[in-house]
């Protein structure tokens, strides 16, 4: 006979969770204990054949986590009632067996089931909190790889095909390229989803340094090219990636641009062209000449600082923007209306070279010479409004560098 023992209404609380219609049914209509008993097995039983016991978590990628790497607090369940330890790849087929157990009662069953569902609990927010983490950054590395893809088809000519097989194609011999790098990112899903998480977000930090590197290069040629188109003689080279793009492309870049090129210190100097031409100020165009009137270029007269390094004085200053947010696309600020700690020249360009990078929201970005002061300008892409795209750049900028606000 059925061991009704047990049935009441705290019970009741431990199994609604799992049953709530059969718990609402049986408190609506009341009926014999062992009636009540039975609706309450079936209903268990039809939850179990659901999965709903089931021990699994499955990511936003739709594979299922592989939750028996977990530590061992999570991997075993502990119940006091009935007493003992599990492994939860085996909790469903211990539930079928209390169930046809006639001498466990429904109290004690409700006491396991209450057991298996906090664990249940307790690994979906243990595995969710790494996942969020893990899925932020990936986020921002796969954003950071379409916008290499996009800043190198706005590259042309000869180079422009070249510089695509060497970052896209992975055919550089001195790092990798994006088909690596999302190789790589594959590779840290699958220890994300071994549970192996620290070994996922080592790989995942991999790629986001490979990445950052490939999209300074390209960021770089892009406005190499520009710079010389427009008269720029001295341009200030930066090492690791962006050094050995630039060594294997300075053959082609001679040969479309119609300069000579060579490397005098950290500087690379362009003879030849356009450069020995202009201009009034002989032959050091202004930051606007050099960027074509859309994009600043490089330009040797202002120190580099990494985006990082000036968190808080970025943010302060898209917040200005969003402030003075209109319709269109494009908007303009006149830089001397930030405080002297903030519009600083190195901030404005640590801000334009960021903003440039988001080339899937931002079309363009000027900074006139010598601001402050003088005005920066961002233009975004087609459809996109001024305030959600200073909005996107944000959390593009928060999600890669954080603030210390």
């Amino acid at each position: 006979m059925r061991n009704n023992r047990g049935l009441d209404e705290a019970t009741l609380d431990r199994l609604e969770p799992l049953v709530p219609e059969t718990v609402s049914r049986l408190r609506n209509s009341g009926g014999d204990p062992g009636n009540a008993t039975q609706l309450l097995h079936r209903g268990i039983e039809e939850a179990v054949a659901s999965g709903e016991l089931s021990m699994t978590v499955v990511s936003p990628y739709g594979t299922e986590y592989e939750l028996v790497n977990l530590p061992t607090e999570f991997r075993e369940v502990e119940l006091s009632v009935p007493e003992g330890r599990y492994h939860i790849g085996t909790i469903e087929g211990q539930v079928r067996a209390w169930l046809d157990d006639e001498a466990t009662s429904i109290r004690e069953l409700s006491f396991a089931i209450e057991g298996i569902l906090e664990q249940q609990a307790a690994i979906e927010q243990y595995v969710s909190e790494h996942e969020r983490e893990f899925e932020t950054r990936l986020q921002s590395v796969e954003s950071d790889v379409e916008s290499v893809r996009a800043v190198a088809a706005q590259i042309d000519g000869q180079v422009g095909e070249r510089a695509r097989q060497l970052v896209l194609e992975n055919r550089h011999a001195e790092f990798d390229g994006v088909t690596a790098i999302t190789d790589g990112l594959s590779d840290a899903k699958r220890a994300l989803h071994r549970c192996a998480f620290d070994g996922a977000m080592t790989r995942l930090g991999k790629q986001e340094a490979a990445v950052d590197g490939l999209l300074t290069a390209v960021d770089f040629l892009r406005s190499l090219m520009g710079g010389i188109e427009h008269g720029q003689t001295s341009v200030r080279l930066p090492g690791g990636k962006t050094e050995q793009l630039y060594a294997e492309l300075e053959p082609l870049l001679e040969e479309q641009l119609d300069v000579e090129l060579s490397v005098a210190g950290d500087s690379i100097v362009v003879e030849g062209g356009e450069a020995d031409n202009d201009s009034d100020d002989g032959g050091q165009p202004s930051v606007e000449a050099a960027a074509g009137g859309t994009d600043s270029g490089p330009d040797h007269s202002v120190d580099t600082v990494a985006p990082a390094s000036v968190a808080d004085e970025i943010l302060f200053i898209l917040r200005e923007l969003k402030n003075g947010a209109s319709s269109g696309g494009t908007i303009e600020y006149q830089t001397e209306q930030l405080p002297d700690a903030i519009g600083r020249p190195d901030v404005l360009a640590a801000l334009a070279a960021f903003c440039r990078r988001q080339s899937t929201v931002v079309s363009s970005v000027t900074v006139q010479e010598g601001a402050p002061p003088g005005f920066i300008e961002i233009e975004f892409v087609d459809g996109t409004g001024t305030a959600a795209g200073l909005e996107s750049l944000t959390t593009a900028f928060v999600n890669r560098h954080g603030t210390h606000n």
